[in-house]
């Protein structure tokens, strides 16, 4: 529920989940946690780019998986993700 603050579509917040989850825990622990946020950080990122990089945000899709996987899993950010209070 707190990466729900983040912004990102509920789709896109499932991809984020199978990458930084990769041995399929119930709960994450600290590791599965640093990076979801991590990869949080990115798809903002990709989301501010606009053009083809925000579409695939939004879409959420296998290729969003894919590109997080491939590109940004153990990439360092830019600039750290942003959540909202509740």
């Amino acid at each position: 529920s707190f990466l729900a603050t983040s912004g990102l579509k509920r789709a896109c917040l499932k991809q984020i989940w199978h990458v930084a989850n990769s041995g399929s825990q119930a709960e994450p622990g600290l590791e599965e946690f640093g990076r979801c946020c991590r990869l949080v950080g990115h798809c903002q990122a990709l989301s501010r780019q606009g053009g083809e990089a925000a579409k695939l945000v939004a879409a959420g899709e296998r290729p969003l998986r894919v590109k997080l996987r491939e590109e940004f899993l153990m990439s360092k950010l830019t600039d750290l993700p942003a959540f909202q209070q509740r």
